[in-house]
């Protein structure tokens, strides 16, 4: 860190030895130095170890606060979803196997696929449906008594149930994709919700929010 610029006068080598023992670690805290400017030597102007310190501690109480935010969007997302399957004339086992086609046919429409990787993709295809389920056939799962019940020709309110929320964001923009019932009003969460995945996975794994990241998203 001393190499880098990094200095110890706010906070001294023996204390920062300490917190890095039973604080935090290395990795993590000097992440945040990506935060402030280098001079022309490549070393890290007024930057002392107690500024890294304060950081991870704003860090941690952000995550935090986005954990709990991610929880209560996806939870108000799922229980509109619901809603407008069930107010709509939609048949809930049909609209699965929608998506799932609607899954199959995006491998082609992938403009990163070649002809070949998209061929391949598509042999190897796995029913949506078999996707949202898999994570939930654990026997030691929470899920468990749910996946014995519902494992055969599962209904759209049982995967809604057991979707993770990269999967409820795909969800959301195929319904919004084929202009589902009252689709407009998940519009917002279309935009948004693939990038606030990122932010929720970075909160949820306890990994460094960088706050440059955050301004640009």
């Amino acid at each position: 860190m001393k190499f880098k610029g990094i200095t110890f006068i706010h906070t001294t080598e023996f204390q920062a030895q300490n917190y890095l023992k039973e604080n935090s670690y290395y990795y993590k805290v000097t992440s945040y130095r990506k935060n402030f400017i280098k001079d022309n030597n490549g070393k890290y102007q007024y930057l002392d170890f107690a500024n890294l310190t304060d950081i991870a501690t704003i860090d941690m109480h952000l995550r935090y606060l986005l954990i709990k935010l991610s929880l209560d969007v996806e939870h108000a997302i799922k229980t509109l979803l619901v809603h407008l399957i069930t107010e709509s004339d939609e048949d809930g086992y049909r609209i699965v196997e929608e998506y799932s086609s609607y899954q199959y046919d995006g491998i082609a429409k992938n403009p990163k696929n070649d002809q070949e990787t998209t061929r391949r993709l598509q042999e190897n295809y796995t029913h949506s449906a078999l996707k949202i389920l898999e994570d939930s056939k654990n026997p030691k799962g929470y899920h468990k008594d749910l996946y014995d019940k519902r494992k055969v020709n599962p209904s759209i309110w049982v995967l809604i149930e057991l979707m993770s929320y990269g999967q409820l964001a795909s969800f959301i923009k195929f319904y919004v994709d084929k202009k589902k019932f009252w689709y407009k009003s998940l519009s917002t969460a279309n935009d948004f919700m693939y990038l606030s995945k990122n932010v929720r996975d970075c909160a949820a794994h306890n990994r460094p929010l960088q706050l440059l990241d955050i301004c640009c998203i």
